[in-house]
């Protein structure tokens, strides 16, 4: 797919260039291209009950290779939307909720260690303010030291205390952030291409 999409500027300019008879040979090998995606068929698939989907430890790749090396949790079928003590004692009142944003207090009796029912990828920022003194603390890295407990979730140790935490993924991990400047340059190269290609179309009009 990708080969095709960065392939379609070439085939734009060859067509420019090239005589009739080689025009017809372009529009057979575009028509083989899209023949032979129409006929692309999954290599395998498998069909589950809900609940084998629930209890399903893997992801959806062939050889879970997106999943991140920390992770090691198994117990997903138990996911609540709400983050809980895994160490410690406590309470938690869940404020709002998404896959990619949300907010919750805590009240913690002892020192706990607490973990949001999400895996951790780089791009995640946790903003804890204790409530006592309103000193914030962000979390922007994989607690390494509790990787035991966490195995491969967002999560964190704090003290008792009262506690307002405030979780969003905002996109600006290392790999994201390349991915999204190669797009953009690449997209910003190609509208140039083709306002030069343009500007010289018309010159030569001229």
């Amino acid at each position: 797919m990708f080969f095709a999409v960065l392939i379609t500027p070439l085939a734009a300019l060859a067509w420019r260039t090239l005589g009739k008879h080689f025009r017809i040979i372009l529009l057979l090998m575009i028509g083989f291209q899209a023949l032979f995606f129409l006929n692309i068929k999954p290599v395998d698939y498998f069909h589950k009950t809900n609940v084998d989907y629930d209890f399903f430890s893997q992801s959806t790749t062939s050889n879970n290779e997106n999943l991140p090396k920390t992770w090691e949790f198994k117990d997903i079928g138990n996911w609540q939307p709400g983050p809980s003590i895994v160490d410690g004692s406590g309470e938690i009142t869940v404020g709002f909720w998404s896959g990619s944003k949300r907010s919750y207090d805590l009240s913690l009796s002892t020192d706990s260690v607490v973990v949001e029912p999400t895996m951790f990828y780089p791009g995640w920022k946790t903003v804890i303010v204790n409530q006592a003194n309103h000193q914030a603390q962000i979390i922007t890295e994989y607690q390494v030291e509790i990787s035991k407990i966490l195995k491969g979730r967002l999560g964190y140790s704090l003290p008792a205390g009262e506690y307002r935490i405030k979780s969003r993924f905002t996109g600006q991990g290392f790999y994201r952030v390349v991915g999204n400047i190669i797009s953009l340059t690449t997209i910003l190269f190609l509208g140039i291409s083709f306002i030069k290609l343009a500007l010289e179309k018309n010159k030569s009009w001229d």
